[in-house]
């Protein structure tokens, strides 16, 4: 396995994903792709994501955008000696349709997800959220769900 693609987005669910995906790399030596994806709705501030605690009705796009990318260098970081096998991308959209479209276009071997991530919150994602139930269904590449 040459290539591990990680999504997150600031949730538990993500991290725990990052922790798995780790191990991983370790045992099998493989390169790790960060992919953040800013949605294009805000999020219910209950739900915020931990790099855009600060958002208020005059925060920027570029601010969020400086926070995510912060995020993404900080979780780089907590790979400590595999953080130069990391590689952060930021990207923005429908974050299912943007990881379905960078896993068509990009060279990885496992997705590496949580099972759900900041927006999961009605009874129906109770079991897996949307993105990933998403990402399950429509990814070409193996997938493995943390909870």
């Amino acid at each position: 396995m040459k290539k591990i693609l990680i999504p997150i987005d600031g949730s538990d669910y993500s991290q725990r994903a990052m922790d798995t995906a780790k191990e991983l790399a370790a045992l099998m030596d493989s390169r790790i792709i960060l992919l953040n994806v800013m949605p294009l709705y805000v999020y219910p501030l209950k739900k915020t994501p931990k790099f855009m605690k600060n958002l208020d009705f005059g925060y920027q796009e570029s601010e969020v955008s400086k926070d995510a990318q912060a995020y993404l260098d900080e979780s780089k970081e907590s790979f400590g000696e595999l953080a130069d096998k990391v590689e952060t991308v930021l990207m923005d959209g429908d974050p299912a349709d943007v990881i379905l479209k960078f896993i068509e276009n990009q060279s990885v071997d496992l997705i590496v997800i949580g099972s759900h991530g900041i927006g999961a919150s009605t009874l129906r994602q109770m079991f897996v959220g949307s993105v990933t139930s998403k990402i399950l269904k429509y990814s070409a590449k193996p997938v493995l769900v943390v909870k």
